[in-house]
């Protein structure tokens, strides 16, 4: 089933149980889609009751160029949280979504780990995959592979300092703030995804 929330689309994979859950991925990065398709995993969750909610954020490429430039740069990459945090609410609205567990992979960690420090009530518990969660220190390294042609898509902290830190997640951690269970799966000595 394919809906809007706030004009993110978003496509739904209804289980043909008693729904217990929405698992709401993201990536909003790049101008790439985010595969719609079931994997395994997925396909096992919703056989048993897991609602599959794939988000196409601002900064992903399912709505054109302009979808992409409203979620790229230094500027513009709080739109992506902002989207999932949005999309979040609006499920969560609907009163048979009784709750949501957010995945991120990659680039898609800092779309969800964004939207998780916006409103971390909106979250049962959060899985990031190999997560882009310090963009501040990772775009800062300009030793790491990937760096400078990085910049262009989140910004450079030479000249956007404020700006990256205000989206990055793991600037923006709150002390005394109640989070929801999570569970980071980091790739061992990948300084691609900071």
């Amino acid at each position: 089933e394919r809906i809007k929330i706030q004009n993110v689309p978003v496509v739904l994979t209804l289980p043909s149980k008693k729904v217990i859950a929405v698992l709401l991925r993201a990536y909003g990065a790049y101008g790439a889609l985010h595969p719609t398709h079931l994997e395994p995993a997925t396909a096992a969750l919703a056989s048993k009751g897991v609602v599959i909610a794939v988000a196409g954020v601002r900064g992903g490429g399912e709505l054109g160029s302009s979808w992409r430039e409203d979620g790229r740069g230094a500027l513009k990459k709080n739109n992506s949280a902002i989207d999932v945090m949005n999309v979040a609410k609006g499920l969560l609205s609907e009163k048979k979504f009784p709750q949501i567990v957010a995945w991120g992979r990659s680039a898609g960690g800092l779309s969800i780990g964004g939207a998780v420090h916006r409103a971390p009530e909106l979250f049962s518990a959060v899985l990031l995959d190999v997560p882009f969660l310090d963009p501040l220190g990772t775009l800062a390294d300009e030793t790491l592979p990937l760096t400078v042609n990085e910049w262009e898509e989140f910004g450079n902290p030479r000249y956007n300092f404020n700006e990256i830190k205000a989206y990055s997640p793991t600037s923006q951690v709150a002390h005394g703030e109640r989070y929801p269970p999570m569970l980071l799966r980091p790739a061992l000595r990948d300084a691609r995804t900071g």
